[in-house]
């Protein structure tokens, strides 16, 4: 399930093809108007179709902010770079990993521990009061580190953003991340949706790159995509092939990959 902020990406199912050009306007034509529209504001100077070229061989698209009251955003496309044969002549499969894939995630980001978030998502009562229960847990677990925030956060609840949270809740979720060739790690941005989209019920969309690879003569399109070990401790692999439309999930890939049941599609 996912809830999504406008309807640009609804009518999207799993392993549907969008060459890279056409994703571009997808982003920065349709889906930005829409936002600008419901009251987002451009904080970017840059253009946001334009790219630069960091060598003869890769692109890098200018980087898109939008904020709407607290709610600062950056569209995925920009400020990431991408082989310039790629945009030119493939792009992408989207694909939605599974919601029970994110709930078995145990950190996310700074903590190496999320049992004390665990704990407090099983008490709060979001359309509740919910601060006056932060605050107790403030109090019982006072330990800060610092982050991207100079002053840094409470641990138990670090890079949590409420505004995030009640942004994904409320309005829903605004664009799949998109999975550049050049990536490495998957979810090694945007670890803090894995948790809230686990908690919301949301699956996780994304956008996944179509690979060629070749052997002699023969090409083939499997690709695996790694991991950090967010999960239990464990690196997970997701092997997909947009062209026969399967995705698998392994875990334990250090050891003997063992398959989630019923994550072959």
């Amino acid at each position: 399930m996912i809830k999504w902020k406008t309807d640009t990406f609804t009518n999207l199912k799993d392993f549907d093809y969008i060459p890279f050009e056409e994703l571009v306007e997808v982003y920065y034509k349709k889906q930005l108007n829409y936002l600008l529209e419901d009251g987002y504001e451009l904080k970017s100077k840059e253009t946001p179709l334009e790219f630069f070229t960091m060598d003869k061989n890769t692109i890098k698209f200018n980087k898109i902010a939008i904020a709407k009251g607290g709610n600062n955003i950056t569209l995925d496309l920009g400020n990431k770079e991408y082989p310039l044969e790629f945009y030119e002549n493939s792009g992408f499969y989207f694909y939605k990993t599974p919601n029970k894939i994110l709930n078995l995630m145990t950190s996310h980001l700074h903590q190496p521990d999320v049992s004390i978030m665990n704990k407090f998502h099983e008490e709060v009562d979001w359309d509740g009061d919910w601060k006056s229960l932060m605050d107790e847990y403030d109090k019982k677990y006072p330990q800060k580190h610092i982050t991207n925030k100079k002053e840094g956060e409470f641990s138990w609840r670090a890079n949590f953003a409420l505004v995030w949270w009640f942004s994904m809740r409320d309005e829903g979720i605004i664009n799949p991340l998109i999975i550049s060739p050049y990536e490495i790690g998957l979810f090694g941005r945007g670890s803090h949706r894995c948790y809230m989209f686990g908690k919301l019920g949301y699956d996780f969309p994304m956008f996944l790159p179509k690979i060629e690879n070749k052997i002699g003569h023969r090409k083939f399109y499997e690709v695996n995509l790694d991991t950090r070990r967010w999960f239990n401790n464990e690196r997970l692999r997701l092997l997909y092939n947009g062209q026969r439309k399967t995705a698998a999930w392994f875990r334990n890939i250090e050891l003997e990959p063992k398959v989630f049941e019923d994550d072959v599609r």
